[in-house]
């Protein structure tokens, strides 16, 4: 079995893998919010040559991991006696009977190693702004910053999924800007990152390559440089190859 990219990125926590005969075990020990999302495992075929992912024998189940809890008052009761109005239910924590005050507290949003976020809105492809929840009731909404606005999702163009976030399905130019996702559940409300969405004019797909030379005739002996741009999707890496007369 094995966890997605998102799993133990921001919170440090410990896992085991047991591999026995007729199954695989995953074990998470001090889980956290940060542990939310699809946890995936698969068969591997093995043969002469090696091994290989099976990918029709492939499995996966999204976890929400809900780090939330309370602190429930007892009024005056100094012992800590038993209060059958104090209800317990599967999130709800009462380590103290003696606290005064009801305070929720919890990470609501899967937390992220940033305060900020570039998400770019490509004209051929839907954008996701990635605010995950940690609880599938969560009401979460999408917010401009400025001008200060709800950003309504009418689930055609603007969709909200609870294991993705939001989703542009076909971005444009106009949706460029700041903004952010609030998420309320018990009556506390949340604020998420900041998300910084660009318009990016270039199509999706394999970057294309322009050459150009310094010159189109060199004397022997002079100097002489030649320039490939590669035009393509921001932030993704790109390695230059060279084939010319007199490689070795």
């Amino acid at each position: 079995m094995s966890p997605t990219a998102e799993q133990c990125s921001v919170l440090c926590c410990l896992s085991s893998i047991k591999q026995l005969d007729r199954y695989g075990q995953l074990i998470l020990i001090n889980s956290s919010a940060a542990d939310t999302g699809e946890f995936t495992c698969w068969a591997q075929l093995c043969d002469s040559l090696g091994c290989k992912k099976d990918e029709s024998k492939t499995g996966s189940t999204y976890i929400f991991f809900t780090a939330y809890w309370q602190v429930v008052s007892s009024g005056n009761d100094e012992d800590g006696g038993d209060n059958d109005d104090d209800e317990v239910t599967d999130a709800t924590w009462v380590p103290d009977r003696a606290e005064e005050e009801i305070e929720d507290k919890g990470e609501l949003f899967v937390p992220s190693s940033s305060y900020f976020e570039i998400v770019y809105l490509h004209p051929d492809k839907p954008a996701i702004i990635p605010c995950r929840v940690t609880t599938a009731s969560a009401k979460v909404t999408l917010h401009r910053e400025f001008p200060a606005e709800e950003i309504k999702a009418d689930g055609t163009e603007i969709t909200y999924d609870v294991k993705k976030g939001f989703v542009y399905q076909h971005p444009t130019v106009n949706q460029s800007g700041v903004v952010y996702c609030r998420a309320e559940a018990r009556g506390a409300p949340q604020i998420s990152i900041k998300y910084q969405l660009l318009y990016v004019e270039v199509p999706s797909g394999p970057p294309s390559a322009t050459i150009t030379s310094s010159a189109n005739k060199v004397h022997s002996g002079g100097d002489f440089s030649i320039y490939c741009t590669v035009l393509g999707e921001p932030n993704v890496e790109v390695e230059f190859t060279w084939i010319y007369p007199g490689q070795e």
